[in-house]
């Protein structure tokens, strides 16, 4: 049976990618139930194909990705850093399509960062995380190695909310910052608090800066005009990144990040 566009009160899409004499598909979110991550249905092919096939991801999401939605911020994130290509507001229904999904829950654990070493972010918390970032796990082989990073949520009172290490080599979405969004909405179905801070060791790339405004929008973003005004949120990062990415995302569009200087 051909998989369809859902009709709902708001309009749920869906991604092919043909690769290999086979098809797969994703669907976008639920948005009244489903975190803003999970907005995209292009951005969810790219995040299932490299979490049911990590050995085979690499050289699949060469291939195009044809998509119904209109192109988006979350899309073209994810498009950059873990796919290659992708056709907007095409749809050509493959009834013969492999529909994929992913678990947020993945990898939580591997990645996640004991917060009873420093329960609230004092003086020596920027020290505390660089050195968390470097407790990554390292392997002699080539793309089986989490990158030195690591992210914590800090609430306006300084309490450690959740904190996460680079969880990459497992799936390669899964950046400490992506894992905080994760780990956050899967227990609290809620947006940042208001006046949080998000601490990371490196400055966001682009496709983990679209994940964190959202979270702190609390509602997926199509365009940068859908951040809303007045939301008490910012992220201090302590390194920069050097890559465009960082350079051009949409936190700093939008002024939410900040270097961290002591």
């Amino acid at each position: 049976m051909a998989i369809q566009p859902i009709a709902t009160s708001v309009p749920r899409h869906v991604a092919f990618l043909k690769t290999e004499g086979r098809v797969f598909s994703a669907i976008s979110g639920d948005p009244d139930l489903d975190s803003p991550l999970r907005f995209s249905a292009a951005a969810n092919l790219l995040q299932a194909l490299w979490f049911h096939f990590p050995k085979d991801a690499r050289r699949w999401v060469r291939n195009r990705i044809e998509t119904s939605e209109p192109r988006n911020l979350m899309a073209q994130s994810f498009k950059k850093l873990i796919g290659k290509r992708i056709s907007y507001d095409s749809f050509n229904p493959y009834p013969d399509a492999i529909q994929l999904d992913f678990d947020e829950k993945h990898g939580l654990e591997d990645s996640r960062i004991d917060t009873g070493k420093f329960p609230r972010a004092t003086g020596d918390f920027p020290g505390l995380l660089l050195k968390e970032a470097r407790g990554a796990n390292r392997s002699e082989k080539r793309f089986e190695n989490d990158r030195e990073v690591s992210a914590a949520l800090v609430s306006a009172s300084g309490e450690i909310l959740t904190a996460h290490r680079n969880g990459n080599r497992l799936i390669r979405s899964r950046h400490a910052e992506i894992q905080v969004c994760n780990d956050w909405w899967l227990k609290n179905k809620s947006p940042f608090p208001k006046g949080s801070r998000l601490w990371v060791s490196l400055q966001c790339c682009e496709m983990c800066a679209v994940a964190v405004a959202s979270l702190a929008a609390g509602k997926p973003l199509r365009t940068e005009k859908d951040f809303p005004q007045g939301i008490d949120f910012q992220v201090l990062y302590l390194k920069k990144e050097t890559c465009g990415s960082a350079a051009n995302s949409v936190l700093r569009a939008l002024g939410l990040e900040r270097a961290y200087k002591t």
